[in-house]
C-alpha cells in the first residue's frame, strides 16, 4: 500500500513522468516497510544505510529481476538526493551479487482476444473505453497517449490521423491512426470530458492546499488542459484495475513466478503489433509503433497518405466491435464501378446507334409511302377519292392534294 510522505513526495516531484513517479513511490514504500521505519523519520537517526539497502535487496530476492533492479536503483537515487553517499564501490559490490541474473521481464502477459476485450470494456466508463480503444487501434504507448493533444488529431481524414509529438522513446515524432470505432468512442467521451476535468481540478486544488502548508511541490492542473486525456498514468491505471476487478476470473490473474498482474495497458500495444502485421507489411507497422530502425536498416520516408492506405488494410483487425474485412470489398466495389461505367458508355453508344437506325427507318418508311402515292396518282389520277384518303392518312397533311 502506498503511503503519503513528505520526504518521498519531495523526491518524486523532480520526475516529470507519472509512470516513473508511480514506480519509484512503490519502491520506496516497500523499502521503508522492509526496514520497518516511517519515511519521514528515516534520516538523522544514526541508521546503517548500507545495511538497509542490503536487507532490501534480499527482501526483493523473489521478485522479478527487472523489478528488483529498478527498485534498488530508485532507492539509490533517493539516498543520493538526500545526501547519503554510499560510494561506487558499495553499489558495484551490490551489483556483483546479481551478476548472471537476467533483468528482462519474466511475467507472462494475458493473451486477450476480441471477445475478452469486449467483455472488459463492458465494465468501463466512457473514458475507460475511449482510452483503451485509442491504445488498441493506434499501437501508442500509454505515456504517448497521455501527452497527446486534441490539436494533434485530424478528425477530417479517413482514417483519422494522429501526430505523436511528445513522449516517444526515440525522441522523434511519428504518425499513426485511430479506427472508426475508436473515433466514435472519443466523441462520446468528449461529451463528458470537460465536466470530468473540472471535477478533477477541484479535487487537486484541495490536495494542493495541504502540500502548500508543508512546502511541497504543487501539482499543476487546470481546466484548459488541451490533452485528449488530461490525467496521469496512475489515474488511468486505476480505471483499468476497476474494469479487471469487475470482470474477475483470469482477468485478475497474477503471474505464478513474478506475482505481477498479467493484464495491463501495455498488452493493447502488443495486440496491435501482433495482429496488424497479418494484414500490413511489418515495415509500416514498425513505423506506426515507433520502433527503432534495425541495425543497418533504412526506412523510406513514407507520406501520411501512404501510411494511411496501409492502415486501412488492417483497420478491421484492430477493431474490437467491427470484425469485417472491408478492404477486399472496397477493391471489388472500385472494380465494379469501372465495369458499370464501361457498360453505361456502351449503352449510351447503343442508344445513339438505335436512335440513328430509327431515324433511317422512319425516313425509309416516308419515302416508300411517297413512292406508293406516286404510283396511285399515275394509275387513278390525283383527284380520285382513294388517292386523297391515302394522302391524308399516310402523309399526315390536311391540305387537299392537287396536281
Amino acid at each position: 500500500m502506498l503511503t503519503y510522505s513528505i520526504v518521498i513526495e519531495k523526491f518524486l516531484s523532480q520526475y516529470p513522468s507519472a509512470s516513473t513517479r508511480y514506480t519509484y513511490s512503490a519502491a520506496l514504500n516497500q523499502f521503508f516497510e522492509c526496514n520497518k521505519v516511517e519515511p519521514d523519520q528515516y534520516f538523522g537517526n544514526g541508521r546503517d544505510y548500507s545495511e538497509d539497502v542490503r536487507k532490501f535487496q534480499l527482501f526483493l530476492n523473489e521478485r522479478p529481476p527487472k523489478t528488483s533492479h529498478t527498485y534498488v536503483m530508485a532507492v539509490k537515487s533517493f539516498l543520493i538526493e538526500n545526501n547519503v553517499e554510499l560510494g561506487s564501490r558499495f553499489w558495484k559490490k551490490l551489483r556483483n551479487v546479481n551478476e548472471g541474473k537476467d533483468v528482462t521481464a519474466l511475467t507472462e502477459d494475458f493473451n486477450a482476444n476480441k471477445e475478452q476485450i469486449r467483455q472488459l470494456l463492458a465494465h468501463g466508463t466512457v473514458r475507460d473505453r475511449a482510452f483503451t480503444l485509442c491504445l488498441l487501434s493506434s499501437g501508442m504507448r500509454v505515456g504517448e497517449l497521455l501527452k497527446l493533444k486534441i490539436a494533434d488529431i485530424d478528425f477530417t481524414k479517413d482514417p483519422v490521423v494522429v501526430k505523436i509529438r511528445k513522449g516517444t522513446k526515440t525522441k522523434k515524432p511519428r504518425t499513426t491512426f485511430f479506427s472508426a470505432e475508436c473515433v466514435a468512442a472519443i466523441k462520446e467521451y468528449q461529451k463528458v470530458r470537460q465536466q470530468e476535468l473540472e471535477s478533477s481540478v477541484t479535487k487537486l486544488n484541495n490536495i494542493n492546499s495541504y502540500r502548500k502548508k508543508h512546502n511541497l511541490t504543487l501539482s499543476k492542473k487546470n481546466t484548459d488542459d488541451d490533452r485528449l486525456f488530461p490525467y496521469g498514468y496512475r489515474t488511468m491505471t486505476l480505471g483499468l484495475i476497476r474494469m479487471l476487478n469487475a470482470v474477475g476470473g483470469d482477468f485478475n490473474k497474477k503471474d505464478s513466478e513474478t506475482n505481477r498482474a498479467t493484464f495491463h495497458y501495455h498488452i493493447f500495444r502488443k495486440y496491435f503489433s501482433k495482429y496488424m502485421v497479418k494484414k500490413v507489411d511489418s515495415i509500416f507497422v514498425d513505423i506506426m509503433l515507433g520502433h527503432k530502425i534495425p541495425l543497418g536498416g533504412v526506412y523510406k520516408n513514407y507520406t501520411t497518405e501512404e501510411l494511411a492506405a496501409e492502415y486501412k488494410k488492417g483497420e478491421f483487425i484492430v477493431s474490437i466491435y467491427d470484425e469485417k474485412d472491408t478492404s477486399a470489398f472496397t477493391t471489388s466495389i472500385t472494380e465494379k464501378d469501372k465495369e458499370i461505367g464501361t457498360l453505361q458508355q456502351q449503352l449510351f453508344e447503343a442508344r445513339s446507334s438505335f436512335s440513328s437506325f430509327k431515324t433511317q427507318m422512319e425516313d425509309m418508311k416516308v419515302k416508300m409511302k411517297e413512292e406508293l402515292l406516286a404510283e396511285l396518282i399515275e394509275t387513278l389520277g390525283p383527284q380520285h377519292p382513294k388517292v386523297q384518303d391515302y394522302h391524308h392518312e399516310n402523309l399526315e397533311t390536311d391540305e387537299e392534294f392537287t396536281e
